[in-house]
């Protein structure tokens, strides 16, 4: 474990060069760090925190020491730029979750508008819990939902 100095820039740089650290921002949230012939792969977690299938992938997570950090759609939202960097990935109709109750609450005209990626996006900005959950940013690519052998295979 080690502390980086508050006071960045120079004693930042300093500080990393000394520990022999080298940093890569692989993508938008995901950072891999290397220490020596030690590799750590942070992953970025995307989801709500009381949503049952991101409460098991977190604790796959957890349990088999995958780090990550989480994003909590409820309290930070998602961004178009973010859903359409998903879309390179994974096709936007697996990004709209309709099985879920937020999809059944949309009226039939609000569901029939939801035609390509620009109108899916418009909807899961205004209705983040319409997300596919967890979404898990990895250096591979991008996984939905919860599926262990998915996990065991990219994440391990």
């Amino acid at each position: 474990m080690f502390t980086i100095p508050s006071n960045t820039g120079h004693l930042l740089r300093h500080s990393i060069k000394k520990l022999g650290l080298i940093i890569h921002k692989i993508h938008s949230g995901l950072i891999k760090f290397e220490l020596t012939n030690i590799v750590i792969i942070m992953l970025q977690v995307y989801g709500i925190k009381n949503c049952n299938t991101v409460k098991k992938a977190l604790t796959w997570l957890e349990d088999n020491q995958v780090a990550f950090q989480f994003h909590d759609f409820k309290k930070e939202g998602v961004s178009d730029e973010k859903l359409q960097e998903w879309e390179k990935k994974v096709d936007w109709q697996s990004l709209v979750n309709k099985k879920g109750t937020t999809w059944k609450k949309l009226t039939a005209e609000q569901q029939a508008e939801v035609v390509d990626a620009n109108s899916a996006n418009n909807v899961l900005k205004e209705h983040t819990s319409m997300i596919k959950r967890p979404v898990i940013e990895h250096d591979k690519g991008v996984l939905l939902g919860f599926n262990e052998d998915d996990y065991n295979n990219y994440l391990k």
